[in-house]
């Protein structure tokens, strides 16, 4: 359930992710990251931690590659983690 202050904005026609209104959104660095490890992911049980994961949208981009066996994402802002926790569900 989202609360008051919070929109689903669509990443592209498979994703979606929770953002807050006038909080902090996602950047082009973060696309520029996720197509980078798309190109250069090319073995498999790749374990990868997101530091500073904000509302989640590299492990959610991440999420089914074949390459990685482990994806966790971290942050110090309680509300980014539960953002991002209702997004993966």
């Amino acid at each position: 359930m989202l609360k008051d202050d919070e929109v689903i904005e669509k990443l592209d026609e498979k994703f979606e992710i929770i953002q807050k209104v006038g909080g902090y959104k996602y950047g082009e660095d973060t696309i520029l990251l996720f197509k980078l490890f798309q190109a250069t992911l090319n073995k498999k049980n790749i374990k990868l931690l997101d530091i500073g994961t904000g509302n989640g949208i590299l492990p959610i981009l991440l999420s089914d590659s074949e390459f990685l066996s482990e994806l966790v994402g971290i942050d110090i802002q309680k509300e980014n983690i539960e953002r991002a926790n209702k997004a993966l569900k």
